[in-house]
């Protein structure tokens, strides 16, 4: 399971890209990537942690869906934020090769 190194404001989670950190535009289009953790892992009932990626040194943010949420109702434990369709692909790939995710329904 993924480390979490500390907890972050929802709004920053929001307002940045979740891999080149740039910031998201209030009417900007923003592309997201859900992942479903493995059944044993236990995360907070709903928030935002910063996961480090190994491979890249990087630090990324995950949104955890609210119980009762739309995002947790289609079966999404995380959620991440992107700028664009190429920051969605290059953080999906360093995701999927560190962490044993189950693959969700946007990932």
């Amino acid at each position: 399971m993924p480390r979490r190194t500390r907890r972050i404001s929802q709004e920053q989670a929001t307002s940045e890209c979740a891999w080149c950190r740039q910031a998201l535009e209030p009417e900007a289009e923003v592309y997201s990537i859900a992942a479903r953790v493995k059944p044993w892992v236990d995360l907070p009932q709903a928030g935002v942690l910063e996961l480090s990626l190994d491979a890249t040194h990087q630090r990324v943010l995950a949104i955890i869906p609210a119980p009762g949420s739309p995002a947790k109702q289609a079966g999404n434990d995380l959620l991440f934020a992107t700028c664009s369709p190429a920051c969605a692909e290059e953080l999906k790939a360093a995701i999927e090769k560190q962490f044993d995710f189950e693959e969700g329904p946007g990932l």
